[in-house]
């Protein structure tokens, strides 16, 4: 009798349901798996909501598959009512029978008309379709709220990419501006979402093994002034402990910034290397802290001594403080030693891993790229120059053009006026503008794409070889190997900056289409014209060779810019004799 009691039972149990819907969930009910729409769901007029049992980042109205299947219908009536000899039996044989106990919504007319086209010849986007479909639901059509984290967080890198080019477009007055007049589009945090770093910062501590890149404790934004504070110190502490983790010795970080300055700074100039150094010493001190140290302003310990950057200090309430925060100083550091290891592993040598230092710059980036500043715009232009050392990183033509916004957000493109910087600052921001200038120009000959920046816009002078020696060895220039030739590998770089403007000429002259209604006045005589820059390329070739031998050319590195500098003047003058077809 024991088991048909069981058999029984087991007939009159209750159909469990292995995966409630999304509003059954968070309200803790029993859900009963009804389709179209749970019992719940229905009587509450809300839209019923499964969630991905392989991807819980994908959600999936219960309703999709009728409504679907009603959609497909009223496709096939209104392609009758157009064409009544179309034959819908040619198409793919489709088994609604497991359907025929369901059936759509009593608001079905209504959710077509939402998510219809308005004329026969006009397809509805399929996203537009699901978003409707979800905002009308089960009977009711009760729109839910959005969600906006949801959203953003189930978003691919490849849609908010797409976004960027309507996002430029947006103008704003950043308040960082040296000059507040210019008004950019740049945004640190629209960037900070494109390279891959979600909007909504982690409040706990994560394992290494679940996050692929670890971020900081930051405070909400409608948080109070003593919980934020509290927040921040709790995300500097523990930046402190990943420094010890990952920042190398001494010794290894001088073979890296060797390498870097030889390799990369030579060809990309971004940093201001005593600068660099000052926030390299400054993260070793970080390095050593106790968790009970007192943390001052941008993150530095409080006793740490201030130090500029980029040849300025910040003025707060009226003493000189770090213009750089612990994060920003972070990310530069350690793309820095990513760029350097990637060059040293390219040369066969695996002692350092780039993507661990990669990891630790990216776990300081939403900090970094918060603001519009010259530090941000170098992060920017790291990753950049990363970009190029690995295609399959972010596009260098958006990230060229997001640098170029920032610098008009900071007024790069205009000389200072007298007595309002230093010269190191001065310097720092002119060849910031023309390597964005440099790159500029090369992806857009290179990838045949329009210039982002016309030279009759910008009159910024570009720094002189005397400036940039008299600002290239850092007090403690011991740190660094003694025959490392920074200012003559720095030259060479700003003089392959001058054969730009001669290649955007070429461009502009010999590669613009033809346009009617153009106001451009442009050259008759194009032959005259290719000559005159032909002198100008010629006049550029001898200016190398008379820098070449001003300089110390008895370094590699100075060897290898003097014929990388050679293939740019080929490249120019190739790119100048194929150029108009009234020419060829």
């Amino acid at each position: 009798m024991l088991p048909l009691k069981t058999s029984s039972a087991e007939s009159m149990a209750p159909r469990k349901v292995r995966n409630a819907c999304k509003r059954c969930r968070l309200k803790r009910i029993k859900c009963d798996g009804q389709i179209p729409a749970c019992g719940n769901c229905s009587k509450a007029n809300e839209s019923c909501v499964d969630v991905d049992t392989r991807n819980n980042a994908v959600s999936i109205p219960r309703d999709f598959a009728v409504m679907a299947r009603a959609r497909i219908h009223w496709l096939e009536q209104e392609i009758k009512r157009i064409s009544p000899n179309f034959d819908t039996s040619n198409g793919p044989a489709v088994d609604f029978r497991f359907m025929e106990n369901y059936e759509p919504p009593s608001n079905l007319d209504q959710v077509i008309e939402a998510v219809g086209p308005s004329e026969p010849s006009t397809a509805p986007r399929s996203d537009q379709i699901s978003r409707s479909i979800q905002d009308y639901g089960s009977p009711g059509h009760k729109r839910s709220l959005p969600r906006e984290n949801e959203q953003e967080s189930e978003r691919p890198l490849s849609e908010e990419a797409r976004s960027v080019a309507f996002d430029l477009g947006m103008l704003s007055l950043n308040s960082d501006s040296r000059q507040t007049h210019y008004l950019g589009s740049s945004s640190g945090r629209l960037f900070t979402s494109l390279v891959g770093f979600s909007s909504t910062v982690s409040t706990g501590s994560m394992s290494e093994k679940s996050a692929p890149s670890p971020t900081f404790s930051v405070a909400p934004v409608n948080s109070s002034p003593y919980a934020s504070l509290r927040q921040f110190s709790a995300g500097c502490r523990q930046l402190f402990g990943m420094l010890k983790k990952n920042l190398p010795s001494r010794d290894d970080s001088r073979l890296l910034l060797d390498i870097y300055i030889r390799s990369v700074h030579a060809d990309h100039p971004l940093f201001h290397i005593p600068s660099l150094i000052n926030a390299l010493d400054a993260l070793y001190v970080c390095e050593s802290l106790s968790e009970s140290a007192n943390i001052g302003r941008g993150g530095w310990p409080e006793f740490l001594e201030p130090f500029p950057y980029n040849g300025d200090f910040e003025q707060f309430r009226g003493q000189n403080a770090t213009p750089i925060s612990i994060f920003t100083a972070t990310f530069h550091i350690f793309m820095v030693f990513t760029l350097a290891s990637i060059i040293r592993t390219r040369e066969k040598t695996f002692d350092f891993a780039p993507n661990q230092f990669y990891k630790v710059a990216m776990a300081a980036a939403e900090q970094t790229f918060s603001t519009v500043s010259i530090a941000s715009l170098q992060a920017t232009l790291c990753l950049a120059v990363h970009s190029l050392l690995n295609p399959a990183e972010v596009n260098i033509w958006t990230l060229t053009h997001i640098a170029m916004a920032h610098c008009v957000d900071l007024g790069l493109h205009r000389d200072p006026r007298v007595g309002e910087l230093s010269g190191t600052a001065i310097t720092v921001r002119r060849t910031l503008f023309y390597y964005v200038y440099h790159l500029d120009r090369s992806v857009a000959t290179i990838q045949g794409r329009p210039l982002g920046i016309r030279d009759e816009t910008f009159d910024v002078q570009m720094p002189t070889g005397v400036e940039i020696k008299a600002d290239a060895l850092p007090e403690n220039y011991e740190f660094l190997s003694p025959d490392v030739p920074v200012s003559g590998l720095v030259q060479f770089a700003l003089h392959r900056f001058r054969l730009d403007p001669i290649i955007s000429e070429i461009k502009m002259l010999f590669y613009h289409l033809p346009n009617q209604r153009s106001c451009f006045s442009w050259p008759r005589d194009l032959s005259g014209e290719q000559a005159r820059i032909r002198r100008a390329l010629d006049q550029w070739n001898t200016e190398l060779s008379e820098l070449a031998v001003q300089l110390n050319t008895e370094y590699q590195e100075s060897r290898q810019n003097w014929a990388a500098s050679e293939m740019k003047l080929r490249f120019g003058e190739v790119f100048r004799e194929s150029s108009h077809p009234e020419l060829q």
